[in-house]
């Protein structure tokens, strides 16, 4: 966590950023609802805080994906659908257009927001975005998929055991 001079600069939590308005809006959002603010920090901050290669940026009420470097590729303007298979409809900075974003990776999108109001479903479809981005570009992801597919259900469930364990 980065904490720069307060009112000048923004506060850096590594991955997410919000201008002031952008903190207000998303402030007023979690009023009174502390289960919704965890769920927040759980599904949408603390993915976002491991990314490596772009960031999601809340300018007001509008997220914006750049990388890490600061160029800014895209603006989110409407969440995905399963209906018609996107993970959002962009602004694209490069082609000067809109955009219809399908899914590139093995990764699934989420939509643990899609109820709870407007500016957390679309800042959870930029953090999808970002998801599948990062993943059609890592190795790791790529060598992590090939195992998994090829696993035994024996090897599986031992996997599932460990990551799912309760007990400990």
């Amino acid at each position: 966590m980065a904490i720069d001079r307060i009112g000048s600069n923004p506060v850096s939590f590594r991955g997410f950023y919000a201008d002031a308005k952008g903190s207000f809006n998303l402030a007023a959002e979690f009023v009174g609802k502390p289960e919704l603010e965890r769920k927040f920090m759980q599904n949408i901050f603390k993915p976002l805080s491991e990314t490596k290669l772009y960031d999601v940026i809340i300018h007001g009420g509008t997220p914006a994906i750049t990388t890490k470097d600061g160029r800014n590729i895209m603006s989110v303007l409407l969440p995905g659908s399963s209906a018609d298979h996107t993970i959002g409809l962009v602004w694209d900075n490069a082609l000067s257009s809109r955009v219809s974003l399908r899914r590139n990776s093995a990764v699934i999108p989420t939509s643990n927001f899609a109820n709870d109001g407007y500016l957390l479903h679309i800042i959870e479809a930029a953090k999808n975005i970002v998801i599948d981005r990062e993943a059609m570009v890592s190795k790791g992801a790529v060598e992590a998929y090939s195992s998994i597919a090829t696993e035994t259900v024996e090897q599986k469930a031992a996997r599932f055991e460990n990551i799912f364990n309760y007990n400990g």
